[in-house]
Parts: structure tokens; C-alpha cells; sequence
């Protein structure tokens, strides 16, 4: 039980990391693009 907590909270943190790499990515590319 134990282990499969640990991965559902990695699994959550790789989310969330995953979400905001993708919104800054798209935040540089928008900047990028309007220069």
C-alpha cells in the first residue's frame, strides 16, 4: 500500500510539473513570437 501511495504522488507531481513547463513553454513561445 505503501508503494502504490508513493507512485500516485509521483504520478501527481510529474502532473503538475508537466502543467506548468507546458504554461511557461507557451508563455516564452508567445513572447518569441510577438518580437
Amino acid at each position: 500500500m505503501k508503494d502504490s501511495l508513493s507512485v500516485e504522488a509521483l504520478a501527481m507531481l510529474a502532473f503538475g510539473i508537466a502543467i506548468l513547463y507546458g504554461n511557461l513553454a507557451r508563455y516564452v513561445y508567445i513572447a518569441i513570437k510577438k518580437k
